[in-house]
């Protein structure tokens, strides 16, 4: 990617946390958008920090001031980063960092449960590994929309929700807790 902004620091990237866990750069134009909107409002904090614009033919919000990037459409809302190219190997750092505290949560011995009608049960393995990748995006922006998700399991389908830890049978509607249990006997 051409480096098309400059300050203090040298030269600037602006990157979105996108839905597969990772920092990704924003094209040229839209970081030149992004700067541009930074620079005005650091030297006038009257300013409007908000920027709209057309990504894959999505509209978006991006609030420099707050770090957030917003989908019109769905309302989905995701952390946004600027910093000096000089510093670009943190980014790559904390691709690694989130990709390992996700294997760690799996190799850990803690376990994604659900209250049953006779105790705590643990989930499936496959209902596991998803459970820890929804749960480590839910912890970067406990405030989006993306506090629940819908997971299958064995025909029926459940609404997950991470704020209030519970799962929904969406057919019964039956509400039952849930908990990221940490086992200390293994």
């Amino acid at each position: 990617m051409e480096q098309i902004q400059q300050d203090q620091q040298g030269l600037i990237s602006w990157y979105c946390y996108n839905a597969q866990n990772v920092w990704v750069p924003y094209s040229d134009n839209i970081q030149m958008c992004l700067e541009d909107c930074f620079q005005k409002y650091l030297n006038n904090q009257q300013s409007n920090p908000i920027v709209q614009c057309l990504i894959n033919n999505k509209n978006y919000i991006i609030d420099v001031k707050e770090n957030t990037q917003k989908n019109k459409k769905t309302g989905t809302t995701r952390k946004i980063l600027r910093i000096a190219d000089d510093n670009k190997q943190q980014v790559q750092q904390l691709n690694v960092s989130i990709q390992q505290q996700d294997q760690k949560q799996q190799k850990n011995n803690s376990v994604w449960q659900f209250l049953g009608d006779l105790g705590w049960r643990n989930y499936d393995e496959d209902s596991q590994k998803l459970l820890v990748k929804k749960y480590n995006q839910y912890k970067l922006n406990p405030e989006n929309e993306q506090q629940t998700f819908q997971l299958s399991i064995a025909g029926s389908i459940y609404k997950i929700n991470f704020k209030n830890m519970t799962q929904q049978n969406l057919k019964y509607q039956t509400i039952r807790q849930i908990r990221l249990f940490q086992n200390v006997n293994q």
